[in-house]
């Protein structure tokens, strides 16, 4: 009898799912959410997470080491960042990562294979450090670490960068840092920053060193929508989807849309449109497109607006109004939150 009830309340839990995705879809109002012909009908199936081989190994993130080590304090003469913490900040463009991953990889025996073919990197500005800069990069790497408690007695002459200096771009310092007589563990370490691609062979890691006294400005800031086109969008949903502003409880208007804008890519607008009268159920879901990885955190997925029509990403793609590196681009800032509200 209990296995009765059991399957019976599973029956129902599955009537219900089906019942919430219809209309999740359907409120969302994007019009071309599935494989039908017609993408100006207002659709009732579920369809912004297309089933697609997970590939044999999606790109890894670079997790952020502590600033400061435990037996060391925040130095005056500067501070250190990993890449992505640079990039994520507007410091660096993906130009610049491209020209560090170059002169990076051009310094390892085997590097020269993930240098892309034709690829011409801008001279290194300066091409070499001044001792002045080195010593303030080893003095703020000692500070870090072994200001409070250096029971190994390390020197500023234990700490080298030898060729590991990768150029400076918008007064960050591009350096892999070594300390002598440490043990750095041979693996091949694989990472991407802004999708550009960095091999390590062993455990150590470069980083970006900016002086105490400078503030790199924003080359790589946030996208911004206008005004003009954000009132265009709103609009443009609004009039799509208006018979569900309306109810025995509530009135909204085009006024209370808002969005979490990603950017312009190939003259399209990619966002996730929000409303008041609906909320999404939290939950990590994880699909790809042609090879790219998206990750969400609810059941909501971006949008894609172009002149009058709104599109899942998947479907923009298939219907080849993305490129491959618009697709990377998106999936990075989605991945890391880059987005302006609106």
């Amino acid at each position: 009898m209990k296995k009765r009830v059991v399957l019976f309340l599973f029956a129902i839990l599955l009537v219900a799912t089906s019942v919430f995705s219809i209309t999740a879809c359907s409120v969302l109002g994007i019009t071309a959410c599935s494989n039908a012909d017609n993408d100006n009908e207002l659709l009732e199936d579920w369809n912004c997470f297309p089933e697609q081989p997970e590939p044999e190994k999606p790109a890894p993130e670079i997790t952020p080491p502590n600033e400061n080590g435990e037996k060391g304090e925040q130095s005056s003469f500067g501070s250190f960042y990993t890449l992505q913490e640079a990039y994520n900040k507007g410091w660096l463009t993906r130009a610049d990562l491209m020209n560090i991953a170059y002169y990076h990889h051009s310094t390892l025996n085997w590097g020269a294979e993930f240098i892309p073919e034709g690829y011409n990197p801008a001279p290194k500005t300066p091409e070499v450090l001044s001792g002045e800069t080195l010593t303030a990069i080893k003095q703020t790497y000692w500070d870090n670490n072994y200001k409070v408690n250096n029971p190994h007695n390390v020197t500023l002459d234990d700490i080298d960068i030898g060729e590991d200096y990768y150029g400076t771009y918008n007064n960050c310092v591009a350096v892999m840092i070594w300390l002598n007589g440490a043990g750095y563990g041979c693996a091949i370490g694989d990472y991407y920053v802004g999708n550009v691609r960095f091999l390590y062979p062993d455990t150590n890691d470069m980083c970006i060193w900016v002086a105490g006294d400078t503030e790199p400005s924003q080359v790589n800031e946030l996208p911004v929508l206008d005004e003009t086109k954000s009132a265009e969008i709103r609009t443009a949903y609004y009039n799509t989807e208006k018979k569900y502003f309306t109810s025995e409880y509530y009135t909204f208007t085009a006024d209370d849309i808002s969005f979490r804008y990603y950017g312009e890519y190939s003259g399209l607008y990619v966002m996730f449109i929000d409303v008041p009268f609906f909320d999404y159920t939290l939950a990590i879901e994880r699909y790809w497109i042609d090879g790219v990885p998206f990750v969400y955190g609810s059941g909501q997925c971006l949008a894609v607006y172009d002149n009058g029509n709104f599109y899942y990403l998947n479907r923009a793609f298939e219907n080849t109004l993305f490129t491959q590196d618009d697709l990377l681009e998106i999936s990075y800032r989605l991945g890391y939150g880059l987005y302006t509200k609106a």
